[in-house]
């Protein structure tokens, strides 16, 4: 992260750790002055200048727009730089400076003067007298309520932008979850069909059951659809028509799901249904993904870098 020393602007270059709103501390390389970098979240934008502050997620300066130029990120928390220290910093990490172009200055003894000396009456200045003539809205008074509207439409903002954030990463989650289901439905499936023909070829009885595994698996699995389901019965506006389509694969589960547990009597049923659900499947999979949301489509391809198992869904 690059800085400017907020005494004598000197640019500095910090080894950034994770930021709080406690904040943490640092010393200027070129004039010693001790100074400290804060989170504050992107709702109190209005009472900061833009170049003052810097982006959190990546360190570089913000402008005016509601988005970071350098990462992209939306309504980001921002970190400021500011003299002296701040009280709530006891847990707080230290800054570490990079290699730095600067002398270390030598600590200096001068006495700021202190706060019993500024509120001595020889020290005080004589307030204006207010005028007469009738009662107006003061140039205070206009800021204020500027002020307010603008950390107003901040908040509100923030908290949509994380709403929808929230709705996402739930949605990519449910939808792995029913991807990890159809696959161990349809594995289940295909060993019990194989099992099966070999028992039948040698003229031996065979009950087609999934595993135990299988069994505890498929009920977990159910289990934390459920769950993310509840979570995602109230979708942001923009995301309104995904539940439908997230409906559609999930429908095509449960039909899997019910073939594994109660694979009937027959082979060849067996065999018969799982392919045809599994054509059914990839369909919905690419209903699924047509005129997803983008930011659907971006949470997606961010979670199939962890999750292995959603990497078929992008194909």
């Amino acid at each position: 992260m690059m800085c400017t020393c907020p005494k004598c602007h000197a640019t500095i270059e910090l080894d950034l750790p994770e930021v709080t709103e406690a904040g943490t501390s640092a010393t200027c390389p070129a004039c010693n002055a001790r100074f400290s970098v804060h989170r504050e979240s992107f709702g109190g934008r209005a009472l900061r200048k833009t170049g003052e502050i810097s982006c959190a997620a990546c360190g570089s300066e913000l402008g005016s727009q509601t988005h970071c130029a350098a990462c992209g990120a939306q309504f980001p928390d921002y970190l400021v730089v500011t003299l002296g220290r701040r009280r709530a910093r006891r847990e707080s990490k230290k800054l570490k400076l990079k290699t730095s172009p600067f002398p270390q200055a030598p600590k200096s003894s001068t006495q700021l003067p202190s706060l019993d000396m500024s509120l001595r009456p020889e020290s005080a200045l004589p307030l204006p007298e207010p005028k007469s003539g009738g009662s107006r809205t003061s140039p205070l008074a206009i800021t204020a309520l500027v002020l307010v509207a603008l950390i107003g439409a901040g908040v509100f903002f923030y908290l949509k932008n994380e709403a929808e954030k929230t709705y996402a990463k739930n949605f990519v989650l449910a939808t792995y979850c029913i991807q990890t289901g159809v696959d161990r439905a349809l594995k289940s499936n295909a060993r019990m069909a194989a099992e099966w023909k070999l028992k039948t070829d040698a003229g031996l009885p065979y009950v087609a059951r999934p595993s135990l595994d299988d069994e505890r698996d498929f009920g977990i699995i159910s289990g934390k659809i459920d769950a993310l389901s509840q979570k995602l019965t109230k979708a942001p506006k923009k995301f309104a028509p995904c539940g439908e389509k997230l409906g559609k694969i999930q429908a095509v589960f449960t039909k899997l799901n019910t073939l594994a547990l109660s694979p009937g009597n027959s082979l060849q049923a067996l065999s018969d249904s799982s392919t045809k659900l599994d054509a059914e499947y990839k369909l919905a999979v690419k209903e699924y993904k047509s005129g997803m949301p983008d930011e659907i489509m971006e949470e997606l391809v961010s979670a199939s870098q962890r999750f292995k198992g959603l990497r078929p869904m992008l194909r």
